[in-house]
């Protein structure tokens, strides 16, 4: 008799929650499953995130958290491979075996289960190379075993196992073992088991810019090395590098995704403030160990820097409520006096700086403010003075003798304070071309070393001095300094050392490969049939090819930060345009010409600048008939009083801004044809004329997606419906309600495919087929997501994460 092994994968993140009546995969089966904890197997994983996921959720029987929760197995991103071992309470006869569950990145996976004989041996079952597929049947001989070990030796793309349920069965029957995968399926969606295919991460360049660094000692020997950490949405580490000899060193903080905050302790340690949970951890490079102290029982989310003052104190700037969390390590205490904040419509605390007093002073958003608190009798005044005080936030703190160095947003440039009197004395203007400069480093003479955005150049402020000097070109953030000569900065994710007395950059490299990858954050169908789409704060892009199967990580789209948050093909499908925040640019890149990072007319990417106006996030952007880029933005961290419509021509450079076309100004959908631009906001839907850049027809309907059908008509998301507009008149001609599907308020995309079929995408209940006719829905999965595109076949693309998804309602 044959065993069987089936690997049913649902996708990289948790599906949203199924009916009860799904939950069990063994209804309807006469046969017990072997594997259940509650028969005394006992598990052992090399990886798991507790308690929520780790591996005996997977052993359960069911295929979903009862309770609507997370019922699977997540690795937490360690090092291959990945094991799950399960030891049986007496030797057990395998006749049939069925996994149920699925790993992270389905394309490219290697996996293998294993069986342990009585006598100790272990013997292969199943080996899978090139695994692409989420629904595979596999068949083995029956073993009577001690012991099973699943094995995950090779990631397409990250380092990590999802698995929903591991099932063991002595001889189920054929029909059994069908009723199981009907199980299974109905669990995962109509057919969703068999028409989806994870193609893997699309980029996995992490983001440095909101981190600190500093130098402390190395973990061999104790001579001074740098330490960073970074951001990544899968998961993040402590990282240093020992320059002298080219060796990084990493380390893993459980269960955070980032470390912004970076201080070394006066007792030799290193304290990291995270992003996640917002907790202060302590790394102390003798042991090499990391000690989780918690947030003090504050709601911090973010620590977004961290200080040392002169007695010792840490000091870590929280986010939301403004709060302050405080570590002394002579008493091994975590206290925090609670919120700060000044005003009311103040969020965060930016940045830090600890003065000789032993005071703290923290930069404040989004209203800005310069809190100086006093730990010793929690006193605590706003020191920015009032002409400031309509800007967004003090950005970055530096201390250099008795002066304090703040960089303000929006203003752009350095404020210079009296440590002692807490008064302003000067006002460092920003260079000339850029936003903002930003000071980070400071030497042992009190030269402070900062760098402008979006240019990313590399400038030193002098004691006393009236101005910023230019030190470097293109330099990127610098990050700490070693010995007032090795200065540290990032560009993207190369760290490079520039040493001071000469001048030159003398190492420039990539420090680390990230095991996880960066959230998707839009997608587009692009030229040539390709997807392409950009991915969370690291300000890259990429493209998908589904002809060859290639998922490209392209690069940055421009110098500053942020993301890309809108995207669009061109009307003649041969460039793809980029609305990127923060600070609302604009860039387009042409797949034909060579990739060149710039501003420059041969740059492709091309950055055209910012939109103007305090605009700072793009929300949707379009070509219109006149050849002309519209944009929709809205205004962020008190940037400006109103959102705008920008009409950007590429043949003059010129920005036209509009601010009362909508109420608010913010106009977050755009679609158009070959007469006019539609676009919608504050509750109302227009038809725009590009010819004299006024509202020809105005109708009260909030959308939250739009575009033109095959047939010329106007179809939006809105109302609770599908609808479908007379793109003359605005008035509704077909529609299709949604009410039909439970909790399906709207679709936040919509795409066509290539014989006009109708899509739409809710973020929270998945993929829909829209039968215009039949005014009737068909769900294509249940994996929902905030991105939504197809390509010329027809096939679906969305995000789960860092992965690119592909759903082939043609596989149905």
């Amino acid at each position: 008799m044959n065993a069987v092994l089936s690997l049913l994968a649902a996708a990289l993140l948790p599906t949203t929650s199924v009916s009860p009546e799904h939950r069990d995969l063994e209804k309807g089966l006469t046969h017990a499953n072997l594997a259940r904890l509650d028969r005394g197997v006992q598990w052992k994983a090399s990886d798991g995130i507790p308690p929520k996921y780790d591996a005996s959720v997977a052993l359960d029987g069911q295929a979903c958290d009862p309770t609507g929760g997370h019922g699977y197995w997540a690795g937490s991103g360690s090092r291959m491979p990945v094991t799950l071992t399960l030891t049986f309470p007496r030797p057990t006869k395998i006749d049939t075996n069925v996994i149920i569950g699925y790993t992270a990145d389905i394309h490219g996976v290697d996996y293998k289960l294993e069986a342990q004989t009585p006598g100790g041996e272990w013997a292969p079952l199943y080996t899978v190379q090139g695994n692409r597929y989420r629904d595979r049947v596999h068949r083995f001989d029956a073993k009577t075993v001690s012991k099973i070990r699943f094995t995950l030796t090779k990631p397409g793309g990250q380092s990590r196992v999802v698995m929903r349920e591991f099932m063991l069965f002595e001889a189920l029957t054929p029909q059994e073992e069908k009723t199981l995968m009907d199980n299974a399926a109905r669990c995962l969606g109509p057919n969703e088991a068999s028409s989806i295919v994870d193609l893997g991460i699309a980029v996995k360049a992490v983001t440095y810019g909101n981190s600190q660094g500093i130098v402390a000692p190395s973990p061999e020997g104790g001579h001074p090395i740098f330490y960073m950490s970074y951001y990544n949405t899968g998961g993040a580490e402590l990282l240093a590098y020992d320059h002298r000899i080219k060796k990084p060193y990493r380390w893993k903080i459980p269960g955070q995704a980032g470390g912004y905050g970076l201080t070394l302790g006066h007792d030799g340690k290193v304290y990291v403030g995270t992003v996640g949970d917002g907790h202060l951890v302590q790394f102390d490079p003798k042991t090499q160990r990391i000690r989780d102290l918690g947030n003090a029982g504050q709601p911090t989310q973010y620590v977004w820097a961290c200080a040392t003052s002169p007695d010792g104190k840490i000091f870590g700037a929280g986010y939301p409520k403004c709060i302050p969390l405080i570590y002394d390590p002579k008493t091994d205490k975590l206290t925090s006096p609670g919120s700060i904040s000044p005003r009311p419509d103040t969020d965060y605390l930016r940045y830090v700086a600890a003065d000789a007093k032993g005071r703290a002073w923290f930069g404040v958003a989004t209203k800005a403010a310069l809190v100086v608190y006093d730990p010793a009798d929690g006193s605590r005044r706003d020191v920015l003075p009032k002409q400031y005080a309509g800007n967004s936030m003090v950005y970055h703190l530096v201390r250099a003798g008795n002066r304090i160095l703040a960089s303000l947003l929006y203003h752009g440039g350095v404020l210079v304070f009296d440590a002692d009197t807490c008064e302003l004395v000067r006002e460092i203007p920003r260079p000339p071309g850029d936003a903002a400069l930003l000071v980070s480093v400071v030497d042992g003479k009190g030269n402070v070393y900062g760098s402008t955005t979006p240019s990313q150049h590399l400038y030193v402020i002098r004691p006393d001095a009236e101005k910023a000097v230019k030190v470097h070109d293109h330099f990127g953030m610098p990050k700490a300094l070693l010995e007032d000569r090795y200065l540290l900065g990032f560009f993207d994710n190369n760290a490079r050392i520039l040493d001071l007395q000469t001048a030159k950059v003398i190492d420039d490299r990539k420090w680390i490969e990230p095991f996880e990858g960066m959230a998707i954050y839009t997608l587009t169908q692009g030229p040539g049939g390709m997807i392409y789409g950009s991915t969370y704060i690291n300000q890259h892009f990429f493209r998908y090819d589904p002809d060859a199967d290639k998922l490209q990580d392209l690069g940055r789209i421009i110098r500053g930060g942020g993301q890309c948050d809108s995207i669009a093909m061109s009307r003649d499908a041969k460039r793809v345009w980029l609305g990127c925040y923060s600070h609302a640019y604009l860039a387009v890149y042409d797949p034909a010409r060579p990739y060149k990072l710039g501003t420059g007319p041969d740059c492709n990417p091309r950055d055209f600048g910012r939109l103007g106006g305090g605009q700072y996030r793009t929300r949707a952007t379009v070509e219109g008939p006149d050849g002309r880029i519209y944009v929709g933005s809205i205004p962020s961290y008190n940037s400006a009083p109103t959102g705008a419509l920008t009409i950007f021509d590429e043949k003059t450079l010129a920005m036209t801004q509009m601010t009362d076309l909508v109420p608010g100004g913010a106009v977050h959908c755009l679609a158009a044809d070959d007469k006019a631009v539609f676009g919608s906001g504050g509750g109302k839907l227009f038809i725009l004329d590009p010819k004299t850049a006024k509202k020809t027809k105005e109708r009260d309907l909030g959308c939250t997606a739009m575009l033109i059908g095959p047939d010329g008509k106007l179809i939006v998301s809105a109302a609770g419906k599908v609808q479908g507009l007379n793109p003359e008149t605005l008035a509704t001609e077909w529609d299709v309600p949604l009410d039909q599907v439970k909790n399906l308020a709207g679709f936040c995309r919509m795409v066509l495919g290539p014989k006009g079929e109708l899509y739409g995408m809710s973020d929270r209940l998945g993929i829909f087929q829209v039968d215009v006719p039949n005014r009737k829905l068909t769900q294509l999965t249940k994996m929902g997501s905030g991105h939504l595109a197809a390509d010329k076949a027809g096939r679906l693309y969305f995000s789960q994460g860092a992965n690119l998804c592909m759903c082939d309602p043609t596989a149905r």
